[in-house]
């Protein structure tokens, strides 16, 4: 089995999670702290929380028995 470049799966993998965000954050989405989504900092910790949630579980996948 050949290695697989983790970093550019999940570069994409961050880049295709990001479209489906801005396809599907509502329009015109302000913050309670008065911030658009990707511009809020506890909207992005709990982003890029789950997003290494995402990548742990994809990560999981290639490792060998």
């Amino acid at each position: 089995m050949s290695k697989v470049d983790m970093d550019y799966i999940f570069e994409q993998i961050d880049d295709d999670i990001t479209n489906v965000l801005d396809k599907y954050i509502k329009k015109g989405f302000v913050s309670n702290n008065g911030k658009l989504f990707f511009e809020d900092d506890k909207i992005l910790d709990d982003f890029e929380h789950h997003l290494k949630g995402l990548q742990n579980l994809i990560k999981m996948t290639y490792k060998e028995k």
